[in-house]
């Protein structure tokens, strides 16, 4: 049904004479805007939102759940980052994909927190806040894009406490 989300009305319309798809129906009867809440704002989830709002510009009211206390990032061109070691370049190194104010302009409501809960029943993600109140986002359609760990092969002294495989700016 995903995919099924991001196809143009004539794709959709070939799409379910091609199969026989109930997520058809669903798709070609659904309301103007529909609220899509994505879990997870890393690279995955950032992807999803942008080819979302470029194939179906104003069809979604679009909410992302970030448990970071920045949009999504470059974690490639983190290195340079390290070695810079300027928390001011962050943006302008490009790191994030979008800024706040990008993600803003595209209709994409950007929610510090981390998912706590799924409520199946009443399609809510129930999340905390950075500063531990709780809240509720509505969805008809939820992404998880929550991510991975990287894998770090077993290395002596990786172990230790003040060991760690960099993953966020911050480290």
């Amino acid at each position: 049904w995903l995919r099924r989300l991001l196809l143009t009305p004539s794709e959709l319309g070939a799409a379910s004479q091609a199969e026989d798809c109930s997520v058809c129906a669903w798709d070609q009867t659904r309301s103007m805007t529909q609220r899509i809440v994505v879990v997870g704002h890393g690279p995955i989830g950032h992807s999803f939102i942008e080819k979302l709002t470029e194939r179906k510009p104003g069809d979604f009211e679009i909410s992302v759940l970030c448990e970071e206390p920045r949009p999504a990032y470059n974690r490639v061109m983190l290195t340079q980052y390290f070695q810079d070691r300027d928390g001011e370049q962050h943006d302008k190194m490009k790191l994030s994909y979008w800024s706040e104010e990008e993600l803003r302009e595209r209709g994409v409501t950007l929610v510090y927190g981390r998912g706590t809960e799924i409520d199946r029943e009443s399609k809510e993600v129930v999340f905390s806040s950075p500063t531990g109140e709780v809240g509720r986002l509505a969805y008809d359609a939820l992404v998880l894009a929550t991510g991975s760990y990287c894998f770090v092969p077993p290395t002596p002294g990786m172990t230790l406490p003040e060991k760690r495989n960099p993953q966020w700016p911050d480290d």
